[in-house]
C-alpha cells in the first residue's frame, strides 16, 4: 500500500506533531484540573500515534519512487546522467520536488 503524497504528508504530520502534542497537553492539565483518567487517555493516544505510524512505514516499504535516473561513470572520472527527457516531464508535471532511484552502471 502506498500512500499518495498529501495523504502521506498529512499523516505524518499528525503522527510526528498532533498527536504528542495532544497527549502531552491532555496530561499535563489532567494534572492541573484533575481530569478524568489521564493515564488511559495519553495510552489510547499513543495506540492510535503507534498504528498510524505502522501505516506510514508500510507505505515508505512499498514506495519505489518516481523514476530513475542512471550514473554512467566516465574515463575522466566524472559521471554521464541518462534519463528519459519525456519521463522528466511526465514526472515534473505538477509537481514541486520528483524522488528518484540512482542506479550506477
Amino acid at each position: 500500500m502506498v500512500l499518495k503524497n498529501k495523504v502521506y504528508d498529512v499523516m505524518k504530520w499528525i503522527a510526528l506533531i498532533v498527536l504528542p502534542a495532544i497527549s502531552a497537553l491532555y496530561f499535563a492539565l489532567a494534572n492541573v484540573w484533575s481530569l478524568p483518567a489521564a493515564d488511559k487517555v495519553v495510552g489510547t493516544i499513543a495506540a492510535i500515534d503507534t498504528f498510524i505510524g505502522a501505516i506510514l512505514g508500510i507505505s515508505t516499504a512499498g514506495y519505489k519512487g518516481d523514476g530513475t535516473m542512471i550514473l554512467n561513470p566516465d574515463d575522466e572520472g566524472s559521471m554521464d546522467i541518462e534519463m528519459d527527457e519525456d519521463q522528466i516531464q511526465k514526472l515534473m508535471g505538477d509537481q514541486k520536488t520528483v524522488v528518484l532511484k540512482v542506479e550506477k552502471k
